[in-house]
């Protein structure tokens, strides 16, 4: 792949990743004059999953002093905002558990990009799939979105 085509698809998927959160919101931080003017950004969307549940969301720092989101579930376990916004941790209180379903990571492929994404799942009483839909289109389709 050259070069160009390698920066318009990287484009590419930051817009879409924008359209698909649907995020964003008013930061708060002053510019760089210290005038009270906010700045636009996009909200991550782990941390916006988190709070849409009712769930704390903290901030905390690793071994070495980078920032880290946490997700502290209702038995008060601590997990990691994008494992538990991925469905790799906290299934019993995702989204999808609310909703009558499992909560399934798959990963999508669209065009050469690899994206993880969190499925909700209904299974029949033979074990096979009944429903299967994105966990983002399902919130969608309920009226449910991630950060306003």
């Amino acid at each position: 792949m050259k070069k160009g085509e390698k920066m318009k698809n990287l484009i590419f998927i930051i817009l879409i990743l924008y359209f698909i959160t649907g995020c964003t919101k008013d930061s708060g931080i002053t510019n760089s004059n210290n005038n009270n003017h906010s700045i636009n950004t996009v909200a991550n969307p782990a941390a916006c999953y988190c709070a849409i549940l009712g769930y704390k969301y903290i901030i905390g720092k690793d071994s070495v002093g980078n920032e880290e989101g946490y997700c502290i579930l209702p038995d008060s376990t601590k997990v990691d905002e994008w494992a538990f916004f991925w469905g790799y941790v906290g299934k019993q209180y995702s989204y999808c558990a609310r909703k009558g379903f499992k909560i399934e990571t798959d990963t999508v492929i669209f065009q050469s990009f690899q994206m993880v994404c969190a499925f909700c799942v209904q299974y029949d009483s033979l074990n096979n799939i009944k429903n299967k839909i994105e966990m983002l289109k399902l919130m969608e389709m309920n009226g449910d979105t991630l950060c306003n």
